[in-house]
């Protein structure tokens, strides 16, 4: 019964032409169709008579073939799975984009450190002393890590782009004050343009846009270069300065406006807008729903933070920096006094 079943099933066409229009819908044993014999329904390659197969032997036969298919499929499931695991493991976010984002931190390096050969003298001329052209270059880190809470603030409202272009545009603000402060003659504007410029660093944007864009393969390569560009910063910085002072000198610039105090501001205040103008056109934006802020669940409620090596790292990091400005500032003042910069 069985084999006649799977006969009209599968070669229900053939055998209809092959018993003629007298016996229409009726299954010829005798005479099976092509398509029967392509099963392995009939006996002999000529054509013979059918054998009927008991039922038992099709139940597990087709059994078998179904365990088969299904097992194929399963295989075809999990590889593709895997790929697609592999493909996200190795996302990258556009060049673009990544590359303005590594840009920032050689940019936050510079415009930290470029006003260190500068600051005493600048300090001094509008009344202040050592201890306040200190508090000038420290205030940009102290700003900063009130900049990192504004910017999650202001991520719960505004898309990653928009961030990007509110810090920087109070970046420039900040700097064309620190530019003007010879004009205004008034030493607090100094201070309070630097507190601005932290205020507005936006350091701990890179790190979570790498996070959210980069993946698990690629990432310590993209972290890297984020390292590498805010070490480079910092080298950068008084190279700038001394290039500054060395061409305003050659060009013999110097009023309230325009001298070696105040090129650092301007300097920063251009570059900064040439990146501003890049994130317009270049940086593309991140959904809200991916870089908004979201509360911690219940399920991560449990999940211990590490607190220990979280400390050690932040104490590497913490040291580094003060370090690395120590050196850069007791240079800076050796070569003034001394050997006559």
């Amino acid at each position: 019964m069985s084999t006649v079943v799977i006969a009209t099933v599968v070669g229900a066409p053939a055998l209809r032409q092959e018993s003629g229009e007298a016996h229409r819908g009726a299954v010829s044993l005798s005479e099976p169709s092509p398509a029967v014999r392509s099963l392995g329904l009939a006996s002999g390659a000529s054509g013979g008579p059918v054998t009927p197969t008991p039922s038992g032997a099709s139940t597990s036969g087709s059994v078998s073939a179904a365990a088969s298919i299904a097992a194929s499929a399963a295989s075809i499931g999990v590889a593709g799975a895997l790929t697609a695991d592999e493909d996200v493991a190795n996302r990258m976010p556009p060049l673009g984009s990544l590359a303005l984002l590594l840009l920032l931190p050689l940019l936050v390096g510079t415009n930290l450190v470029i006003v260190i050969p500068t600051a005493d003298d600048y300090s001094h001329r509008l009344g202040g002393d050592q201890l306040f052209g200190g508090l000038m270059i420290s205030s940009i880190p102290l700003g900063a890590w009130i900049g990192i809470y504004l910017n999650q603030w202001m991520l719960r409202g505004m898309s990653f782009k928009s961030v990007l272009i509110v810090i920087t545009a109070g970046t420039i603000f900040g700097n064309v004050l620190y530019a003007l402060a010879g004009l205004m003659c008034f030493k607090w504007t100094l201070l309070i343009s630097r507190v601005v410029i932290g205020l507005c660093n936006g350091f701990s944007l890179p790190c979570m846009y790498i996070s959210l864009t980069v993946g698990l393969k690629r990432r310590s390569e993209v972290v890297l270069y984020f390292s590498a560009a805010t070490t480079l910063g910092y080298a950068v910085g008084p190279t700038l300065a001394a290039v500054l002072d060395v061409f305003l000198k050659s060009m013999r610039v110097h009023n309230l406006v325009l001298d070696s105090d105040t090129a650092p501001g301007w300097f920063m205040a251009l570059v900064y807008f040439i990146f501003l103008v890049l994130i317009v056109v270049v940086f593309e934006d991140l959904p809200m729903h991916v870089t908004r802020p979201r509360p911690r669940s219940s399920a991560d409620a449990g999940d211990r933070f590490p607190l220990l090596s979280s400390c050690a790292a932040f104490w590497h990091v913490c040291v580094a920096s003060a370090q690395l400005t120590m050196a850069e500032v007791y240079l800076v003042y050796v070569g003034q006094q001394h050997w006559g910069w």
